[in-house]
């Protein structure tokens, strides 16, 4: 939560400055106009960022569904997952831990896939096989 609003403050305050021809060009070269946009909306829906602050909003009910997504994710788990159940870490043993937290990001990866599916296909293979790599390696 702290990030997107450090976001949406940056682009308030820059908002006569920012150039906007060149923010487009990254975001979509790095093929994230519609996490921008889905969390523009965020910002504007659940956070009162004005409208005209925030470059590429477009008022659309695909926006607001997939801002109401972020929003319920967020309060789900927390700031910084705050709001979860970590005592499970202290209380079994390493292989046990490790497929609780195999079972929550798989659970996260399934809200993300509510939200934006291709990135969620693109990277989810790579999620576990990192994941896997480190239960490996940690035994």
């Amino acid at each position: 939560m702290r990030q997107i609003c450090d976001w949406s403050r940056l682009l308030w305050v820059y908002r006569d400055k920012l150039d906007r021809v060149k923010i487009e060009k990254h975001i979509k070269s790095m093929g994230l106009m519609t996490e921008w946009k889905a969390f523009g909306a965020f910002a504007i829906e659940y956070l009162g960022m004005p409208k005209e602050a925030m470059p590429f909003y477009e008022e659309n009910t695909k926006w607001n569904q997939k801002a109401e997504r972020i929003k319920d994710f967020v309060i789900m788990s927390g700031n910084f997952g705050h709001n979860r159940d970590m005592s499970y870490l202290t209380k079994y043993p390493y292989l046990i831990r490790k497929a609780k937290s195999m079972r929550r990001r798989m659970g996260d990866l399934f809200n993300h896939a509510r939200i934006f599916p291709l990135n969620t296909l693109r990277f989810a293979p790579s999620f576990m096989f990192h994941g896997l790599r480190a239960a490996v390696h940690g035994m």
